[in-house]
């Protein structure tokens, strides 16, 4: 389901270089091999994906840039966490062009419908990145608590040539 067409939209791909076929989308059950190609390169490789989607807990987004998949970012909540897990991966040839911060605040936009915060478990270097997202110390990982933001449900008023790809 595609959320945000960048070509017909507000201009964002211009202010981040992007090309003017970058489209989001939502991430479903029925789309794992697309964590499949995204997980060895992602931010926790060893997290386990399997069933992904199976569960309303289950939320992500991914990136398509002239029909070739570029990101995904996708959080995942377990009994056994206490907060949801953020993970991310953006092929290299897409990095530092906006495509994460794009996805990221989609996705925080979703995810405070359903949680009170997220977490993420990084290194070092990229604990700079997550901060600029709100992300603050907590133990041994970073923490961002969301927003339950009032946003258009794509479910009322629901058309097809609205939200779907022609």
């Amino acid at each position: 389901m595609q959320i945000v067409d960048l070509e017909n939209g507000i201009g964002f791909y211009k202010r981040c270089k992007m090309s003017t076929n970058t489209t989001l989308y939502f991430l479903r059950s029925s789309e794992q091999y697309i964590l499949n190609k995204m997980l060895p390169i992602s931010l926790n490789p060893s997290q386990n994906i399997e069933f992904y989607g199976f569960t309303t807990k289950d939320l992500g987004v991914y990136t398509l840039v002239d029909n070739i998949l570029a990101g995904a970012v996708w959080i995942r909540y377990k009994d056994t966490n206490k907060h949801p897990i953020l993970n991310i991966a953006i092929k290299e040839e897409f990095r530092s062009n906006g495509l994460a911060k794009l996805m990221l605040e989609q996705l925080f936009k979703e995810a405070g419908n359903l949680f009170e915060s997220i977490e993420v478990q990084t290194n070092k270097e990229l604990t700079p990145f997550f901060e600029k997202f709100g992300f603050s110390h907590s133990g041994g990982s970073l923490l961002k608590t969301l927003q339950n933001t009032k946003h258009e449900n794509i479910y009322d008023d629901y058309g097809s040539c609205k939200w779907m790809e022609p």
